[in-house]
């Protein structure tokens, strides 16, 4: 069964073993190296690295930097405290920092950086989920348990890393709701139930959730309460915005409605033809 829930305190998912000290993002930032976990440098050491590690391999120039390390203005010393920065974060992650001209990039391999984990798992599991569900099931759920809170927490006053947690925090949610359909189609349906109603109080207008939810209640014989799901959708919809659900929304109402056969799983249906 899917699990929302972050995993604080774990360095690395126990099925993830990087060669070598691995860069860890998905949570606190931190340095992992067989098995044992550690801060990085202080703050304003991680805001580098972590405005680094936001650009995706992207140079990132020195005014940058000074400008997510300092919100107010730098003192004169700027240029020649983010120099000593750098050269303190290539001690604690190794020769992956490289200079060019006056700005910066980093180059993680990708197994030793727990984002580039996490995506790759997520990439894998969509393209093999509609036909083995079962399988890309738990390619997300390993790549899910990589996280252990907020993404680049307690740096996001920068706005490159906010807008890249933010990014993070979009591709999780989806991954969890790519999850919730392979396991409807496996049959977990009783048990997302809980886990689902969790998500839709915390994301209420987000509508594939509320989908998802409908169906799990329905296929675990709780029409009446499906359709209240809708109807409360409905109702705070047009009491806080003035609209409607999707067409999409609306069409699964129907379904449910009319207990239509295609609300079974797709292996159900197939049995009976």
């Amino acid at each position: 069964m899917i699990s929302t829930a972050p995993n604080p305190g774990r360095s690395a998912d126990g099925g993830w073993i990087p060669e070598g000290p691995a860069i860890l993002a998905l949570g606190p930032l931190s340095l992992t190296y067989r098995g044992v976990s550690g801060a990085i440098g202080g703050p304003r050491q991680q805001l580098v690295l972590s405005l680094l590690l936001a650009a995706g391999g992207k140079a990132v120039s020195i005014d940058q930097l000074i400008d997510c390390v300092w919100v107010d203005e730098p003192p004169a010393s700027a240029k020649g405290t983010i120099h000593s920065y750098l050269s303190h974060l290539r001690g604690a992650v190794g020769d992956i920092i490289f200079r060019e001209g006056n700005a910066y990039r980093i180059e993680v391999a990708p197994e030793n950086f727990d984002v580039s984990r996490f995506e790759d798992l997520l990439y894998r599991a969509r393209s093999v989920i509609g036909m083995q569900p079962r399988q890309g099931a738990e390619m997300i759920r390993e790549g899910l348990s990589l996280w252990r809170g907020d993404p680049y927490s307690g740096l996001t006053d920068c706005r490159q890393i906010h807008d890249e947690a933010v990014r993070l925090e979009e591709v999780r949610l989806g991954a969890i709701e790519d999850c919730i359909d392979a396991e409807l189609e496996i049959g977990e349906c009783a048990t997302l139930v809980p886990p689902l109603e969790s998500l839709v109080v915390t994301h209420p207008f987000r509508e594939r959730l509320i989908g998802q939810l409908m169906i799990a209640l329905y296929r675990s014989g709780r029409q009446i309460e499906a359709l209240h799901v809708y109807k409360r959708t409905a109702a705070r919809l047009a009491e806080e915005y003035g609209l409607s659900p999707s067409a999409e929304l609306r069409r699964l109402e129907a379904m449910v409605i009319a207990q239509s056969r295609d609300l079974q799983p797709k292996q159900d249906r197939f049995s009976e033809e």
